[in-house]
């Protein structure tokens, strides 16, 4: 049996064909971002959502006003680290309450504090009655890439995720998130010049990774071509 091992020239199409697929994978999920910061822009204010009219995500929005008064779990909560806001580091407090509306817990973005030991002081004090107001938001978690929690309460998260809130609790948590105010989350969602920003940044870095890709072709043409001309 004869084993035929790839020639320079078929290895030099092959890598091209992989970065061609990456480059493009990179592009496409660029686009994606811009085009959700692009909804967001385009979501029309509207009266706040009380906890009584609370329903399945799919009647839900981006950007939509809510005013909910939900028990949430004081002493198993998340905090994002580092999380900068106004040019300060400090940390993000991340909390769940549960909505028999929807037999679901939800995610409350309780804003950024200087540090842990304020967060807590934070979230002792929330009081129920009150409850929360903010801006409703559906993470959108990072292109390959999961988190791995620490073991010891408050988990520790490097971004605002779902996927792990939800199997850290072993509960179904809701796809959006209340985010309250004091984060720069907040402001981004409130601020339609910083998603204007946001959308001409995140379709520049498609446009390069696109240019990436199509250079990778054109060079291992060229490549391929002054090879085939050394063996003539």
């Amino acid at each position: 049996m004869t084993i035929h091992k790839p020639t320079p020239k078929h290895s030099i199409r092959i890598a091209s064909a992989i970065n061609l697929c990456i480059m493009l994978s990179l592009a496409w999920w660029q686009i994606h971002r811009a085009y959700h910061k692009y909804e967001l822009l385009n979501t029309k204010p509207q009266g706040a959502l009380h906890t009584n009219e609370l329903r399945s995500a799919n009647q839900l929005e981006n950007n939509q006003l809510v005013h909910f008064h939900l028990p949430i779990n004081k002493k198993n909560y998340f905090i994002i680290d580092p999380a900068i806001y106004q040019h300060q580091v400090g940390v993000e407090l991340v909390a769940t309450g549960y909505a028999r509306e929807i037999g679901q817990s939800v995610i409350i973005h309780l804003g950024w504090h200087p540090n842990r030991q304020a967060a807590q002081r934070h979230i002792t004090t929330y009081n129920e009655q009150q409850g929360v107001k903010g801006l409703l938001y559906k993470p959108r978690g990072k292109l390959l890439q999961t988190q791995q929690l620490n073991t010891n309460w408050p988990r520790v998260l490097a971004y605002l995720d779902t996927a792990s809130i939800e199997s850290t609790l072993k509960t179904k948590v809701l796809s959006y998130a209340v985010i309250t105010e004091s984060s720069a989350l907040y402001e981004q969602l409130n601020n339609g010049h910083i998603l204007h920003l946001g959308i001409t940044r995140h379709i520049c870095y498609a446009l390069q990774f696109i240019a990436f890709g199509l250079i990778g072709v054109y060079y291992s043409r060229q490549l391929s071509t002054s090879k085939s001309n050394i063996c003539i």
